[in-house]
């Protein structure tokens, strides 16, 4: 079902794939079982707004790479994203002070945007199980509240991941991968 022979190079073997075949994937995978536990470093593959954005933000990404992964808790069902620790000034500068949920990580990274986890369907095919992070949280922003990720294992410790928005129907946003981190 999953194309495992180029992905055994890990999760960085995502990188350079088409949307296309990102979804195809994707539909071919499941919800990870058990749930994600502990810190998962994370890479972004492709945005997915239009070509000339998506090129401006992936090289913007790039060059900065503020975002590292996520910390998850399966025995509450919650969890944050990583964020280079760098990031921390500037983003309180530009996150409304009701709501700077953050949190230090260590020297080097900070938590941030909490969300919610949960093994549902997927919002953009109903009938695909997956492992819903959900930021609609009163802590968080209202437009953060609009994004849901969406994640399936596409081999042993590497997920795929979809950054969906949630306004006037389901748009994608991104694709991204996680895996396992030994910190």
């Amino acid at each position: 079902m999953v194309v495992q022979s180029t992905l055994n190079r890990g999760p960085e073997a995502l990188a350079g794939r088409s949307t296309a075949d990102l979804a195809e994937l994707f539909a071919g995978a499941a919800a990870p079982d058990p749930p994600l536990d502990g810190r998962y470093r994370g890479d972004l593959i492709s945005a997915t707004l239009a070509p000339a954005v998506d090129a401006l933000f992936g090289r913007a990404f790039e060059l900065t790479r503020p975002w590292l992964g996520k910390r998850f808790d399966a025995d509450t069902g919650t969890g944050q994203n990583l964020l280079d620790r760098r990031y921390w000034g500037p983003g309180r500068l530009l996150t409304p002070h009701r709501y700077r949920a953050w949190w230090p990580e260590d020297e080097q990274v900070f938590r941030a945007l909490p969300f919610e986890t949960a093994v549902g369907p997927s919002l953009l095919d109903a009938g695909h199980s997956v492992f819903q992070i959900d930021y609609d949280l009163d802590v968080n922003h209202p437009r953060v509240r609009r994004i849901r990720d969406e994640l399936v294992e596409v081999q042993p410790g590497v997920h795929l991941g979809q950054a969906l928005w949630r306004r006037a129907g389901v748009h994608r946003l991104a694709w991204f991968w996680l895996a396992a981190d030994h910190h």
